[in-house]
């Protein structure tokens, strides 16, 4: 597909061929297009090949050549491998193998909703609550170890116990947490969610 749009300037900066002569240009060439888009089917992946051919004729609008062509097949597909060998360039130097698709598929919108901004708070203050209600030891454990990232041998030593004894009141506070927001309604907001 060949779309006009204005007069292409060439790579180099100078004017493009006059449209008489690339007319003639296009005349010789799109007749192999079809051929071409199949050689191409072999050459690159299968969502590649218009954006390749687009390439080529790209090219072509902006060659600054003599319209006539000795062996116009020949130069086609001279041209498709030049566009071919700069994609793959262009492509290496991007790292595009290592780009991700950021369609809602691969990518879903999470979108921030009033009754989950809501959800959230109550959440909050419910782990408050229950963070409140802990024995002091155990709360003051769970904030230091989960909270400030003090590793379980600091807290052992600063209560005077074994680093077991921390790593059951750690135990005993995610319960108490997990506990503190009833699993059924937990289910229930996340089939909402979905």
């Amino acid at each position: 597909m060949l779309v006009a749009v204005g007069e292409p300037q060439s790579e180099r900066g100078g004017a493009s061929l006059e449209p008489a002569r690339r007319q003639n240009l296009f005349r010789q060439v799109l007749p192999l297009v079809p051929e071409l888009r199949g050689y191409l089917r072999r050459q690159v992946a299968a969502h590649d090949v218009e954006d390749v051919i687009q390439d080529v004729l790209l090219r072509l609008a902006r060659r600054d050549e003599p319209a006539e062509l000795e062996t116009p097949k020949r130069y086609l597909y001279q041209v498709a491998r030049a566009a071919i060998i700069d994609r793959h360039r262009r492509d290496v130097s991007r790292h595009a193998a290592q780009h991700c698709d950021l369609s809602e598929v691969n990518q879903p919108v999470d979108a921030i909703s009033p009754l989950r901004v809501l959800e959230g708070r109550e959440d909050v203050r419910a782990a408050r609550a229950v963070i409140a209600a802990m024995p002091a030891r155990r709360r003051e454990i769970l904030v230091a170890v989960r909270l400030e990232g003090c590793n379980l041998k600091t807290v052992a030593a600063r209560y005077g116990i074994s680093t077991s004894a921390v790593e059951k009141h750690l135990t005993r506070a995610m319960h108490d947490l997990c506990d503190g927001v009833p699993a059924d309604d937990r289910a229930t907001r996340r089939m909402r969610r979905a």
